[in-house]
């Protein structure tokens, strides 16, 4: 259930930032950006699909294999992203390099770990998950909202270039 749970917050974030991808463009005045968030929203939509028994790593403190695990993809994802930005010469680089990194993740979730999640439908174990996990994605978003508010506004009365060099 917590699989279900996953996927369907990937599919729902994907729709979200599809839809606000306009509004996105047009706050930041950057006519180009909404075709780059529609590519980026493969994201979330691709992590929906990652190994819930990844989150064991943490659970049972194996900081050493969370460690390489993410390392490993941090790793691969810079270095796509590098490759592609220096070939492709556009912003699309990084979010090729990005897009790259969720499906590795999604693919090691599936080969180191052994425990495999099964698509099955418990609504009972869904709704709790839902009601446990609400105030974890509150505190996300407002981490998210503090941690990148000061990027929003400069990008925002500085334009893009700013932002860059800030």
């Amino acid at each position: 259930s917590a699989w279900v749970v996953s996927i369907g917050r990937g599919i729902l974030i994907f729709i979200v930032m599809i839809g606000v991808s306009p509004l996105i463009a047009s706050f930041f005045k950057i006519a180009d950006a909404k075709q780059l968030i529609v590519f980026m929203s493969i994201v979330p939509l691709l992590r929906g699909f990652i190994n819930p028994a990844e989150a064991n790593f943490q659970k049972n403190l194996q900081f050493k294999y969370e460690f390489f695990f993410r390392s490993t993809i941090f790793a691969f994802d810079a270095l796509i992203a590098i490759i592609a930005t220096i070939i492709l010469h556009s912003p699309y680089g990084i979010a090729v390099g990005v897009v790259s990194g969720a499906i590795l993740e999604v693919i090691l979730s599936f080969t180191l770990i052994s425990l495999k999640p099964k698509l099955i439908f418990n609504k009972d174990q869904i709704v709790q998950i839902v009601h446990s996990g609400k105030w974890v994605t509150a505190y996300g978003i407002l981490n998210y909202f503090s941690m990148k508010g000061d990027n929003i506004v400069v990008g925002r009365l500085f334009g893009s270039f700013s932002l860059g060099i800030y």
